[in-house]
């Protein structure tokens, strides 16, 4: 009996990232291929965007940026669900339509739009996911076609629904 010639190779092909296995054995190739990633998900600060983040360019817009420097040094989880509350008495008053308007001036990181582009070619669905605002998140999210936001709610009550270890949200 001959033995068995068996080859894995994975490879991103028009935007697909899959994993080839074939086997031969005495003239008789099969190859099965199969896509391994579905799922995408990213960082927002510090990943798909640089310089400045989120709540930075916000803060800097509505003239909260010694309160957001404040808010940064924060480590506690306690600590940063009370500054997520006094953030949100920055921002209410301007509506979180109103705050949308200043992400336009956000920096993308290099190559984040055509690496996306790939992988939505490829069949691989994408989420931005942050702890930062929800709304922010969604329109970045909007932005970039990516299918799925998960970030900090602010709801309609005036209520956080805070995002952390603690909550798991559904996307």
């Amino acid at each position: 009996m001959a033995p068995y010639e068996i080859a894995a190779r994975g490879e991103i092909e028009d935007g697909n990232v899959s994993m080839r296995i074939s086997c031969r054995r005495e003239g008789v190739s099969v190859e099965i291929q199969f896509s391994a990633i579905k799922l995408a998900a990213f960082d927002v600060d510090g990943t798909i965007l640089r310089g400045e983040n989120i709540c930075g360019c916000i803060a800097r817009n509505i003239g909260s940026s010694v309160e957001m420097d404040a808010f940064e040094l924060l480590r506690s989880q306690d600590e940063i669900a009370a500054g997520r509350e006094a953030m949100l008495e920055w921002h209410a008053p301007f509506g979180s339509a109103n705050l949308i308007g200043h992400l336009s001036e956000l920096r993308l990181a290099p190559g984040v739009k055509e690496g996306f582009a790939r992988l939505k070619d490829g069949g691989v669905k994408i989420a931005l996911v942050s702890i930062t605002w929800k709304f922010a998140v969604g329109w970045l999210a909007s932005e970039l076609g990516a299918d799925f936001a998960v970030g900090t709610g602010w709801q309609r009550d005036g209520t956080i629904a805070h995002f952390g270890r603690k909550i798991r949200p559904t996307i």
